[in-house]
């Protein structure tokens, strides 16, 4: 989604994080960790927009890119040039 999240914990403990996470938990899931808050996580949910005119018409995409709840979703392979 145009975004790296990218996490470095001194301690190695990366148990509050899963791997669908998403940017909107980041400083939540820091902050609780190391400045003792207790901010709770909100949905890990992807929105987009349908393009540059119109950025402020989103729309859910979390169950088309791979799902929150679930193991992310299998893409398909296209099917290329057939071998003889």
């Amino acid at each position: 989604m145009g975004i790296l999240n990218a996490y470095y914990f001194p301690d190695g403990n990366y148990r509050d994080l899963d791997q669908h996470i998403t940017s909107v938990n980041t400083f939540r899931i820091l902050f609780n960790k190391y400045f003792g808050t207790k901010l709770e996580r909100l949905p890990d949910r992807i929105f987009a927009f349908p393009d540059y005119s119109n950025v402020y018409d989103f729309y859910d995409i979390t169950d088309v890119v791979g799902g929150t709840w679930g193991a992310p979703r299998k893409i398909q392979p296209r099917a290329g040039p057939q071998k003889n």
